[in-house]
C-alpha cells in the first residue's frame, strides 16, 4: 500500500517540483512565483512553495533518523555485529546518533555538490520522456 501511495501521489508531485524548478531556475519560492506569473496566475502561489519547504524540512528530519538506522545497519552488518546477539543487544546498537549524523553529512555532501551530483540521479529516476524527450528513445533502447 505504501509503494502504491508513493507511485500515485509522490511521483507526480516530485515530477511537478522538478519541472517547476527547471522552468523557474531559482529557489523553490521564487520559481513558483515566476512560473505562476508566466502562466498569468496569482503570484500568491509562492505560499504553496513555502508550505512545501516546511513540509520538506519535517520529512527530512523524520527520514534522517530512518536513514541513520539504515546506515548503521549496513555498518554493523558488514562488521558482523549481529551474529550471536540477542534482540535486546542488537537493538542497543541503534541507540546512538552516529548513523543519523553520518546520513545527514551524506545529504549535506550531496547538497553542497550542487546540480553536478543530483541532476544525473534525477535524470535516471524520473520517467525518461517527462523532462528530456530527446533522451527518451536512447534510455528506452538502453533498458531493452
Amino acid at each position: 500500500m505504501y509503494l502504491l501511495c508513493i507511485a500515485v501521489i509522490g511521483v507526480p508531485i516530485m515530477m511537478a517540483e522538478v519541472f517547476i524548478g527547471r522552468n523557474g531556475r531559482h529557489n523553490p519560492i521564487t520559481s513558483m512565483r515566476l512560473v505562476a506569473e508566466r502562466n498569468l496566475k496569482s503570484p500568491a502561489w509562492r505560499i504553496s512553495a513555502v508550505i512545501g519547504m516546511i513540509a520538506a524540512f519535517a520529512i527530512l528530519s523524520f527520514y534522517s533518523v530512518i536513514g541513520g538506522w539504515a546506515a548503521s545497519y549496513v555498518g554493523h552488518a558488514a562488521m558482523g555485529d549481529f551474529t550471536g546477539g540477542t534482540a535486546e543487544s542488537i537493538g542497543d546498537l541503534f541507540g546512538g546518533l552516529f548513523g543519523t549524523l553520518f546520513f545527514v553529512l551524506l545529504l549535506f555532501a550531496a547538497w553542497t555538490s550542487g546540480i553536478s551530483l543530483l541532476e544525473p540521479v534525477v535524470i535516471e529516476i524520473v520517467p525518461a520522456g517527462t523532462f528530456y524527450p530527446a533522451r527518451a528513445q536512447a534510455l528506452t533502447l538502453r533498458l531493452l
